[in-house]
């Protein structure tokens, strides 16, 4: 299989890891049939054992674990991609309607473009599309799947998992 392939598939690995981690770190702890949907009684919380079934080995064949460091490839690539980003992002004013947050607001996002660019192994990307007209299809097929996958979430039944899913994909 070649690299721009693999890439994907980490990256898709990756992307449904950190939603699982979303969807364990606020999993509705509450009884489902004692809760009105009008009512604010509703539970949420961490599920460690929840986490253990999605990701230990023993539950997954020992898959789990590589399923996470997918997630720490995808945490890689972003970090490569603020750090390309982060020209804009520095120029960039920041309005939040008030002046000491808007102070604090550019003060953190220079701290953490310095904290990116510090980091010393960012994803690289450099031998990926290279190629000629070969390659300009398979990155457009990366985008169109990408789109593809978006579109797909429209599909799913739980609402929150729709969220993590288009918010994970939409960074992509």
């Amino acid at each position: 299989m070649c690299l721009e392939k693999r890439v994907f598939y980490r990256v898709i690995s990756g992307l449904h890891s950190s939603i699982n981690i979303h969807l364990c770190a606020k999993y509705l702890l509450s009884d489902r049939n004692s809760i009105q949907p009008w009512q604010s009684e509703a539970k949420w919380g961490m599920n460690l054992e929840e986490f253990r079934r999605r990701f230990s080995p023993e539950f997954t064949e020992g898959e789990g674990p590589v399923w996470l460091q997918n997630l720490y490839f995808v945490y890689l690539l972003e970090l490569k991609a603020i750090a390309k980003a982060s020209p804009y992002l520095e120029q960039e004013l920041y309005y939040t309607g008030n002046l000491r947050e808007d102070q604090e607001t550019r003060s953190a996002i220079h701290d953490f473009l310095k904290v990116v660019k510090e980091f010393p192994e960012h994803f690289d990307e450099t031998a990926m599309f290279t190629g000629g007209d070969e390659a300009a299809r398979l990155k457009d097929s990366f985008r169109s799947h990408f789109r593809n996958i978006s579109n797909i979430m429209d599909c799913v039944g739980c609402e929150k998992c729709k969220l993590w899913g288009k918010l994970q994909v939409f960074i992509f």
